[in-house]
């Protein structure tokens, strides 16, 4: 896959657990990818100043997190508890 609008630079602060850790034996989403995948997204849409993200992956919220850190202009991160 070629990257079209991820810039290529240096995510390993991110993918290396110096900033997030990861569950214990459970590999991390591939950090520029994500933000690949949600880069491409934006293209499509129309209006992008009420976005609304959901974390599909159903685990410790790794990839929002880091979409988060990444484009604090558009995403802000809330969590909400479920007991």
């Amino acid at each position: 896959m070629q990257y079209k609008f991820s810039p290529n630079r240096n995510y390993q602060d991110l993918a290396a657990g110096r900033v997030i850790y990861g569950s214990a034996g459970m590999p991390n989403f591939p950090v520029r990818l994500a933000q690949e995948i949600f880069c491409r997204c934006l293209e499509y849409l129309p209006q992008k100043d009420s976005l609304v993200v959901y974390d599909p992956l159903c685990g410790s919220g790794y990839l929002l997190t880091v979409l988060g850190f990444l484009n604090p202009e558009l995403i802000r991160l809330f969590r909400w508890f479920r007991y």
